[in-house]
């Protein structure tokens, strides 16, 4: 399981009151299901709320440093309340299920890994090498000398 501090989900916070929200719902108990992959990458939780319907929030730490949120809550905050409840669940260690990552978090992740790569890519050529055109525009400027 993740380790997670305190300090990390305030960091993430976008203020402090979301963080304080989130932590209420965790001490009460607001999760009705706690799960994450066996790769320790994913964790999902179904939360109650205000709304008729339970919301689903996730966490995706395939880059630890900068996870990635996701609720079906109505919130603009970003991560809302229900997204660091879930981060303050991780921190007390409580019972997660196993689960698979779902289909469409696999593909976000597969299309963000081809930016990436595209963007490095990019970059090195960009460090490495003049850019293209560059050598037939340095022989027309000899040519227009001589």
């Amino acid at each position: 399981m993740k380790q997670i501090t305190e300090q990390q989900i305030l960091a993430l916070a976008p203020n402090p009151a979301a963080a304080s929200n989130g932590r209420k719902i965790s001490q009460k108990g607001g999760f009705v299901r706690l799960e994450c992959s066996a790769d320790d990458t994913f964790y999902l939780g179904e939360c109650t709320g205000s709304g008729k319907s339970n919301y689903i929030t996730t966490a995706d730490f395939i880059e630890p440093a900068s996870p990635v949120f996701r609720c079906s809550c109505p919130s603009r905050q970003f991560p809302c309340k229900h997204s660091l409840a879930l981060l303050y669940e991780i921190m007390a260690k409580k019972p997660f299920g196993t689960c698979e990552i779902p289909e469409d978090i696999l593909k976000k992740r597969e299309k963000k890994q081809t930016r990436d790569a595209k963007a490095k890519e990019k970059e090195e050529s960009a460090d490495g090498a003049a850019p293209k055109g560059a050598d037939e525009a340095k022989k027309k400027a000899a040519s227009a000398r001589s």
